[in-house]
């Protein structure tokens, strides 16, 4: 996979398509928050076809939007401090990710890359913190996702202490 420049933050995309809404508001998170809240999430974001390879974002980077993917992979690298131990984090349909530095306020810790030709939904970053601004039931749906994906880390943990091989694989 050739690697390519950060997509660009000057969204010029159109807003998203009913079978991209379709998609993102059937699965978990939209799906299990008030659906008012997920249409005027769904509102504000755009869509944007992302090619293989590409990196959606880079680690140091400002704290900018938040990636729902609405088809496609895209891979979350972390190196971990000094040591040459890597995590890496499969994205897939119906995954939001890069709100952490919404919430902490800090740079980007990590790298994501397009590992296919993706398309994601777009929630422009200044947009977000200011319908986040305007109730704290918003602030609750975005604890909501945090929680749901703690929960999934969670036990993709436990699944990784398996101590049969063959059951860590079926497990993953």
């Amino acid at each position: 996979m050739a690697m390519q420049g950060p997509i660009r933050s000057a969204w010029s995309a159109p807003h998203l398509t009913p079978d991209a809404r379709a998609r993102l508001s059937g699965w978990d998170w939209l799906a299990s928050i008030d659906p008012g809240i997920t249409r005027d999430l769904l509102d504000m974001a755009m869509q944007r076809r992302v090619s293989e390879g590409t990196i959606v974002y880079q680690a140091g980077a400002e704290s900018g939007e938040v990636f729902g993917v609405i088809s496609g992979q895209v891979v979350l690298w972390h190196r971990s401090g000094s040591s040459d131990a890597q995590f890496v984090h499969m994205f897939r349909t119906g995954h939001w990710f890069g709100y952490g530095p919404i919430l902490a306020g800090e740079r980007r810790r990590h790298q994501c890359i397009a590992r296919t030709t993706c398309e994601l939904a777009v929630l422009p970053g200044a947009g977000l913190r200011r319908f986040l601004a305007q109730a704290p039931e918003h602030w609750h749906a975005l604890a909501s996702l945090v929680d749901m994906q703690g929960q999934e880390s969670e036990l993709a943990g436990l699944d990784l202490l398996r101590r049969s091989q063959e059951e860590r694989l079926v497990a993953t």
